[in-house]
């Protein structure tokens, strides 16, 4: 029998999430046994790669992983549409194999070529180390996008969690042309003043992880006027989610200065839970509206 969760309005499937999440403890304080069992909890979401899609390892020129996933077919005839995808982990945890239970899947789903950066973690490698990773990994996609096959104006900038802040971030600052959108999946913005409080992360982990990053580097949702020029944004939010509050003032800012912007709505999902899209129909579901909202930017 799968337990209850009686401070939430959680179905079954997410009601087992969140109790399995409490499961995966570290044995101890350190960061490698941290980040391994995060490891762990996500693996144990992730499936076998399709038989269909092929998966190439390679890097930039400053040595930054990289992992393609390519559908085993011809190219369209103006080349593949790309997504270079910018992974979880509260830039502490998180890896080329923690995120394989989105990355291999948006590649069939998306019929594109999906492209995962593996950027350096806190605490070896502070502010603006990861940002700068993530730059250098779009610079090397489109430098590539013949060798590739890519249709090189038809590219998305994704990411969850921390990821997705790092997304909004460099279309905030470095804006490319050839991206054509921004998915931020559950992105760890905070507001000041917040405490909520929600099964998975709070305010006050999300301002510990951000701080044990970025230190006194500004980390509140900035104001429309620091929004102008923003490419077309959706946004993936659950519920339960701590910074829930704050991507919907991220959103209406966007809105506000003028921007595109969709916002796809987990309700009773709490943080992190795409990882159960295929444990439960709701969230397969969202998926779903995500992967609608992203397909006419890469046609």
């Amino acid at each position: 029998m799968r337990p209850a969760h009686t401070a939430y309005q959680f179905d079954d499937d997410m009601a087992y999430f969140v109790h399995w999440y409490s499961v995966f403890k570290p044995a101890d304080d350190d960061i490698d046994s941290k980040r391994a069992t995060y490891e762990a909890w996500c693996h144990s979401y992730t499936p076998p790669i399709d038989e269909d899609i092929d998966v190439i390892d390679t890097a930039t020129a400053n040595g930054v992983a990289l992992r393609l996933y390519k559908p085993q077919r011809p190219a369209p005839e103006q080349g593949w549409p790309w997504v270079v995808y910018l992974h979880g982990g509260m830039w502490t945890y998180g890896s080329l194999d923690s995120h394989e239970y989105i990355t291999a899947p948006l590649c069939k789903d998306l019929n594109a070529i999906v492209i995962a950066v593996d950027y350096s973690l806190a605490p070896e490698a502070a502010y603006p180390a990861a940002q700068q990773d993530c730059i250098a990994a779009i610079e090397h996609v489109l430098a590539q996008a013949a060798a590739w096959q890519l249709n090189a104006n038809a590219g998305m900038l994704m990411g969850d969690d921390a990821g997705a802040v790092l997304a909004l971030e460099i279309a905030r600052s470095h804006k490319r042309p050839e991206i054509q959108a921004v998915v931020a999946i559950n992105p760890n913005l905070v507001l000041e003043s917040s405490a909520e409080e929600h099964p998975i992360l709070s305010q006050a982990s999300i301002r510990y992880f951000w701080q044990h990053y970025a230190g006194t580097v500004d980390l509140h949702v900035p104001e429309a006027s620091a929004l102008q020029e923003h490419v077309p944004t959706v946004f993936f939010v659950p519920e339960y989610d701590a910074a829930k509050t704050a991507v919907a003032r991220y959103a209406a800012n966007l809105q506000q200065a003028g921007n595109t912007v969709a916002v796809i709505e987990g309700i009773g999902m709490v943080h992190g839970c795409l990882k159960a899209m295929r444990i439960s129909p709701a969230v397969k579901s969202v998926y779903q509206q995500l992967i609608a909202a992203c397909k006419p930017y890469l046609s």
